[in-house]
């Protein structure tokens, strides 16, 4: 997939996340720097940090910028294209962070009949 198609699927993504946490959670906010890309708060409270990771993106250094965002202990939370799963699983056991970073997948699924 081209890196424009990437990003552009990247924001969609963070979006629909939007919608979804706004539902549930009194604020949620849209970070326009790339770390991180969604902070989930209920009633002031952070209750969670989102990642919205491409295949590209998924490498040691940007592992770096999770465990950071772990100190605050609030939930850390990497959303990564479906195929990208083994790669992300094999950074976080490497860099010990397998137990704290919860995974979440995403995929563009196209059905049609011809």
């Amino acid at each position: 997939m081209k890196s424009g198609l990437k990003s552009l699927l990247k924001e969609v993504v963070i979006e629909q996340l939007k919608e979804r946490y706004k539902k549930k959670y009194s604020d949620v906010v849209v970070d326009k720097e790339p770390n991180p890309d969604l902070v989930v708060y209920n009633h002031g409270l952070k209750i969670a940090t989102v990642f919205v990771e491409t295949e590209d993106s998924l490498t040691k250094q940007r592992a770096e910028t999770w465990k950071a965002s772990l100190k605050d202990g609030s939930r850390v939370i990497v959303l990564i294209p479906t195929n990208s799963k083994t790669n992300l699983t094999s950074i976080l056991w490497d860099m010990n962070l397998m137990a704290d970073i919860s995974i979440g997948t995403y995929d563009l699924n196209i059905n049609t009949p011809v």
